[in-house]
This record gives C-alpha cells, structure tokens and sequence, in this order.
C-alpha cells in the first residue's frame, strides 16, 4: 500500500501599470493505492482527490475551486518473456466538467 500527496500556495501581485492585481492559487492532491501481484498479474487499484482554487484579491470574476476525486485500476499481464499487456482504467469527477473516463491498453515487446 503507498499514500502520497503534496499542496502549494502561491500569491501574487501583480501591476500592469496603474493597475494592481493580486490573487493566490492553491492546489492540493493525495493518492492511497494497493499492489499486488498473482501469478502473472501485477495490479494496481485506489483512488485519488485533487482541490484546484484561485482567488483573485482585485478581481473575482476569475474565481474558480474545483475538485476531483478519482478511481483508478490497473492490470499488467506477462503473456512471455518478450511479451507484456498492460490494461488499465481511471475515472474522475469533475465537480465543474463532469466525469471522464479514460481506459487504455498497451504491450511492451522485447525483441
């Protein structure tokens, strides 16, 4: 089992001429997964959640927070000694755009 995660803040103050601006971004992630392997099976599975926010001091039209927590699955597959599969799957939910899912499927050969 692994966990992991990381958060930044960042302000800013800017000028455009006459013109201030300052603003703050803050970003925060964590992830918790499980390995294991089962015969020719190595797999992963977990989830993960991510917060995104910017507020601007001056200007707020721009403010935005979003969040995404995520689920995510994996298989790698040892066909030979040259050959390997690799299927895998994630789904986020967006709290703005919605759900995505993104699968994939790809083989390492060794020659």
């Amino acid at each position: 089992m692994t966990a992991r995660g990381a958060a930044a803040w960042q302000r800013h103050d800017h000028r455009f001429g006459d013109v201030r601006e300052r603003d703050r971004h803050e970003t925060a992630f964590g992830e918790l997964a499980v390995r294991a392997t089962a015969g020719r099976h190595t797999w992963v599975a977990g989830g993960a959640w991510q917060a995104d926010a910017y507020r601007g001091r001056d200007i707020t039209r721009f403010d935005y927070t979003y969040q995404v927590p995520s689920l995510f699955a994996q298989d790698d597959i040892t066909l030979s000694r040259a050959v390997a599969v690799s299927v895998s799957a994630r789904y986020d939910q967006h709290s703005r755009y919605g759900a995505f899912v993104s699968p994939r499927v790809s083989a390492l050969v060794r020659p």
